[in-house]
C-alpha cells in the first residue's frame, strides 16, 4: 500500500505497481 501512495504522488499509474514486485518499485524509487 505504501508503494502505490508513493506512486501516486509522483504522478504514475497504480498498474506498473500491481504488475512489479513492491520491492522492486520501492528501490527503483529510492
Amino acid at each position: 500500500m505504501v508503494s502505490e501512495e508513493v506512486t501516486v504522488k509522483e504522478g504514475g499509474p497504480r498498474m506498473i505497481v500491481t504488475g512489479y514486485s513492491s520491492g522492486m518499485v520501492e528501490c527503483r524509487l529510492v
